[in-house]
């Protein structure tokens, strides 16, 4: 395995974690699914509670669609990632034998 298959391998296990971490706000969302109908129907806007529960799932989408742009664009973002990382190198000089000139 290459260095870059490696690096891959980590971002998408990286991506992994993104579901992961999506699946544990979901288990938040539970205390909300009784009440939801309530707070869909609530004549006052902007209540804590409501807006706990916005941002609870405005978390969990920005972890899935996180975890599907890594999974997508491993290998983009890893070329973007270490472009500045990787300085290009002078062309290699041949260390073939000294010519015949130089032991003339």
């Amino acid at each position: 395995m290459t260095f870059r298959q490696f690096s891959v391998v980590i971002v998408r296990l990286t991506a992994l974690w993104c579901f992961f971490e999506a699946a544990l706000e979901a288990t938040s969302l539970v205390r909300y699914m009784l009440v939801l109908p309530y707070l869909l129907t609530s004549p006052r806007y902007g209540s804590p509670f409501q807006s706990d529960f916005y941002m609870l799932v405005i978390r969990a989408g920005i972890y899935v669609i996180a975890g599907f742009a890594l999974i997508f664009n491993a290998e983009k973002l890893l070329s973007w990632l270490v472009k500045d990382a990787v300085q290009k190198q002078p062309p290699e000089t041949s260390r073939l034998a000294p010519s015949s000139a130089e032991h003339a």
